[in-house]
C-alpha cells in the first residue's frame, strides 16, 4: 500500500513539474513575442495551470501585433483568470507571482482590454453602445465617464424632443443620473407648458389644483392673478380674494386693496375700511400702522411659525411667516410657502414674495435667488442684476463678482461688467485687490482688471501688501508682486504673518520669516497639534516644542522660556502650563505666579482665564478668584467680551464682571449683531439686549 501511494505521488510530482516547466517556458517564449509557441503551451497547460494560462492566452490575444488580437477572446479568458485567481492556494499564488501572474497584474490587464472596449463604444458614440460597455464592463475606470456620456446623449435627445413625456422617460429609465435634476426641472416647465398653452384662465386654475407640487403652481397662481387684477381697482382684488382664497397672492390681493383704499391716513379712513372690509386679515395691522413703523421690532417665534414683537417683548403682529430676519436699512427678509420677500416696519410687503431666496438689504442691494440663479434688486424690487447668475458675491470697493455659465467677471453697483477679463474662480476686492484664477492658476488683479503676478503659480496668497506666497512643485516661497522671487519654492508650508514672524516649515521642523521673507529663524523646533495656529507670534513671543517639550521663544528663537513644560498655554503675561498632571500659570520670565493645582487651565487674556477643576470650568481673575463659578462642562469666550456656559446640554451667558446674563437653558447662542445675541430652543426664541443686559422674550411665553 505505501508503495502504490508512493508511486502515485512520484507520477503526480512529475506531472506538476512537468506542468510547471510548461508554464514557465510559454511565459519565456511570451517574453520574447513568440506567440505561435507561447499559445501552443498555454493551451496544453490550461487545465492544470488554469489561472496563468487563461492570463497569458488574454495577453496573447490583447496584444495587436500578432494574428491571434481578438478582444472578445481576451475578455473571456482574462475573466476567467480574475475568477479563478482568488480560490487558489496561497502557495500557488507565490508560485503564479514569479511569471509576473498576480492579482493586480490581472485586474491591469483587464483593465486594459475593457479600455479597447471603451474605445469602440466611444467610435459607435450611442447610447446602446455605451450601456453595453457599463453593462460587461463593471469594473472599467471608464463606466462613470460612460454613464455620464450615455445619459448626456439621452438627455440631448430628450431635450430635443423638449415635451414633458420624452423627460418623464428620462428620469425613470435613469434614476440615477447626474442630469436628473435638469430633466425634472425640465419635466416641470414642460408640462406647465404644455397644460397651460392656452393661457386661459381655466387652463391655469387646472394645472394649480392637478399639479399642487409643481414649482410652476406659483407662476400659475401669478398669471392667474395678474388676469383678474390687471386693471389694479379695487373691486377686483376683492372678486380674486373671494373666488381663489387659496391663491399665494390672496394676501397681496388684501393688502394693495387696503392700500388704494387708503389714500390717506386718517383715522376717519381707517374706520370706513374697517367697516366696509370686515374680514380683512390684518387689522391689527391697519389699527397699528403709523405708530408701529415708528418701533423697534424683533423676530419672535409660536410653533413652526414667526411673527414681530417690540423690545419689551410685546407682540405687534402675529406669526405668519414661515421665517423672517431682522430688519436691515428698513426692510425684513420674510418667507410664505417656501418663497421669500420683504417687508417693511409696518409688515407690509414691499416686495413680493417670489423668490426661492433672498439676503439682506446692504447699501440699498440684496441678493435674490430664483430657480438656483441669482440676481440683485433695488430697494423698489427693481432687478439690476436679472437673475440668471450662478454666484454673486458681496459688494468690496465698489465691485462684486458674478459668474454666468462658471466663469466669473467683476460688476459695478448698477450691473454694468468692469474689465473683459473672466476667471475661472474670483473673490471679493480688499484693499484694491482681489484674488483669481486663470487656466487653473492663482492670482491678483487690481481694481483695473490688470494681473498684479502673471498667472504662473498654482497656489498664491497675500503675505504683505507687496509680497505673496506662492507655491511650485508642492512647496511654498515668496514672491514679490514685481514678479521677483524673494524666498525660493523650498518649504513645506509657509504661515499667515502676524507681529512681523511667519511660520515655515522644512521636513517636519518649524522656522520662521520675517516681513521680507528672511529667515531669521532655522526650522528647528518641533511640529505639534495645531501649531500654524498656536506657534504664531503674539508680540515679541511664540509658543515652540523641542523634544516633545515646550517653552518660549523670541523672535530670533532664543529660549525665554526653556522647553521643560509637557505643555503651555498661548502667550501671556499670565501663562498656562503644566508638567504632565495638574495646569498653573507663569509669567515670561518663568516666574511661577500660581501653583499647579488645576485640572485644566488656559493662559490669561483680557483679565481672565479659563480653569478647570474636578471636571467643572470656571473663570479666574490673576489672583486666582472665580469670577465665573467652576460649575459648567464648557466656557467659550466670546468676541464681544461676553463668555458662552455650558452645562453639557445647556448653554447660557456671562459677562466678563461675573454677572449671570443669560441662564444656562437654551440650546442654542449666537450673535446677531452689536446689539442683540439670539437665544432659542426648540419653538422659541429670545434675544439678550447689550445696552440693558436684558432678555427679550414674548409676553405670552
Amino acid at each position: 500500500m505505501f508503495v502504490k501511494h508512493f508511486i502515485l505521488y512520484i507520477f503526480l510530482s512529475l506531472s506538476f513539474l512537468s506542468s510547471a516547466g510548461k508554464i514557465e517556458k510559454a511565459f519565456q517564449k511570451l517574453s520574447v513575442y513568440n506567440y505561435f509557441e507561447a499559445k501552443n503551451l498555454f493551451e496544453k497547460t490550461m487545465k492544470k495551470k488554469p489561472v496563468p494560462s487563461n492570463y497569458g492566452l488574454a495577453i496573447i490575444y490583447y496584444r495587436n501585433d500578432n494574428p491571434f488580437h481578438n478582444l472578445d477572446s481576451a475578455y473571456v479568458l482574462i475573466g476567467r483568470a480574475e475568477a479563478l485567481f482568488e480560490i487558489q492556494k496561497d502557495k500557488e499564488k507565490q508560485k503564479m507571482a514569479a511569471y509576473g501572474c498576480t492579482y493586480p497584474a490581472i485586474h491591469t490587464l483587464r483593465q486594459s482590454i475593457s479600455t479597447e472596449f471603451y474605445k469602440i463604444a466611444l467610435q459607435a458614440n450611442t447610447e446602446m453602445s455605451f450601456q453595453l460597455f457599463i453593462d460587461q464592463h463593471p469594473w472599467a475606470d471608464e463606466v462613470q465617464t460612460s454613464i455620464y456620456k450615455r445619459d448626456s446623449i439621452a438627455f440631448e435627445l430628450a431635450k430635443d424632443l423638449n415635451v414633458s413625456k420624452q423627460y418623464n422617460l428620462f428620469m425613470k429609465k435613469y434614476p440615477e443620473s447626474v442630469f436628473q435634476t435638469q430633466a425634472l426641472a425640465s419635466y416641470r416647465l414642460t408640462l406647465y407648458q404644455e397644460k397651460t398653452k392656452s393661457g386661459t384662465l381655466e387652463d391655469l386654475v387646472s394645472f394649480i389644483n392637478i399639479f399642487p407640487d409643481n414649482p410652476y403652481k406659483a407662476d400659475a397662481e401669478d398669471r392667474v392673478y395678474n388676469m383678474l387684477t390687471d386693471k389694479n381697482r379695487m373691486s377686483d382684488y376683492m372678486n380674486f380674494i373671494e373666488n381663489y382664497p387659496s391663491n399665494k397672492n390672496v394676501n397681496e390681493a388684501w393688502r394693495r386693496l387696503y392700500q388704494l383704499y387708503m389714500y390717506d391716513y386718517s383715522e376717519t379712513r381707517i374706520d370706513q375700511f374697517l367697516l366696509e372690509y370686515p374680514n380683512y386679515p390684518f387689522q391689527d395691522e391697519v389699527l397699528q400702522d403709523k405708530e408701529i413703523a415708528l418701533q423697534n421690532l424683533l423676530p419672535f417665534r409660536k410653533g413652526s411659525l414667526f411673527g414681530w414683537m417690540d423690545f419689551q417683548g410685546s407682540v405687534v403682529y402675529s406669526p405668519e411667516y414661515e421665517s423672517m430676519g431682522l430688519f436691515k436699512e428698513g426692510l425684513s427678509l420674510v418667507s410664505k410657502n417656501g418663497k421669500y420677500g420683504y417687508v417693511d416696519k409696518g409688515n407690509q410687503v414691499v416686495i413680493p414674495m417670489i423668490y426661492d431666496a433672498g439676503f439682506d438689504f446692504e447699501q440699498g442691494r440684496a441678493i435674490v435667488e430664483k430657480n438656483g440663479k441669482s440676481g440683485i434688486i433695488d430697494r423698489t424690487g427693481k432687478l439690476l442684476f436679472e437673475i440668471d447668475f450662478e454666484d454673486i458675491g458681496q459688494f468690496s470697493d465698489g465691485l462684486i463678482y458674478a459668474t454666468k455659465d462658471s466663469l466669473y467677471a467683476y460688476y459695478d453697483k448698477y450691473g454694468v461688467q468692469h474689465f473683459n477679463a473672466l476667471f475661472q474662480e474670483a473673490f471679493s476686492f480688499s484693499d484694491g485687490l482681489a484674488q483669481v484664477q486663470v487656466n487653473g492658476k492663482q492670482t491678483f488683479i487690481d481694481l483695473e482688471g490688470k494681473f498684479v503676478i502673471e498667472p504662473i503659480y498654482g497656489q498664491l496668497s497675500k503675505f504683505t501688501d507687496s509680497l505673496f506666497i506662492f507655491e511650485a512643485d508642492e512647496l511654498f516661497g515668496i514672491v514679490h508682486r514685481n514678479g521677483k522671487v524673494i524666498t525660493p519654492a523650498i518649504y513645506d508650508q509657509i504661515g499667515k504673518l502676524t507681529s512681523q514672524r511667519a511660520i515655515v516649515v522644512l521636513d517636519d521642523k518649524i522656522g520662521y520669516i520675517n516681513e521680507f521673507g528672511v529667515e531669521v529663524v532655522k526650522p528647528t523646533f518641533e511640529v505639534f497639534p495645531n501649531f500654524m495656529e498656536n506657534a504664531r507670534f503674539t508680540g515679541k513671543y511664540a509658543k515652540a516644542r523641542l523634544k516633545n517639550k515646550y517653552g518660549i521663544v523670541d523672535a530670533t528663537g532664543k529660549w525665554i522660556i526653556p522647553a521643560s513644560y509637557t505643555d503651555l498655554g498661548d502667550v501671556s503675561t499670565m501663562m498656562a502650563f503644566t508638567k504632565g498632571k495638574n495646569w498653573g500659570y507663569i509669567d515670561l520670565q518663568n516666574k511661577v505666579l500660581q501653583a499647579p493645582k488645576y485640572d485644566y487651565a488656559e493662559s490669561m487674556l483680557n483679565g481672565l482665564a479659563l480653569a478647570e477643576l474636578l471636571v467643572q470650568q470656571g473663570m479666574i481673575n490673576a489672583k486666582g478668584e472665580w469670577i465665573i463659578p467652576n460649575k459648567f462642562s464648557n466656557i467659550e469666550r466670546l468676541d464681544n467680551g461676553y463668555y458662552l456656559t455650558s452645562d453639557g446640554a445647556k448653554l447660557g451667558i456671562y459677562s466678563a464682571k461675573g454677572k449671570e446674563l443669560v441662564p444656562n437653558r437654551y440650546q442654542q447662542i449666537r450673535i446677531l449683531d452689536a446689539d442683540f445675541m439670539l437665544l432659542s430652543n426648540p419653538g422659541e426664541i429670545h434675544y439678550l439686549y447689550f445696552p440693558e443686559g436684558r432678555i427679550v422674550k414674548p409676553k405670552m411665553d
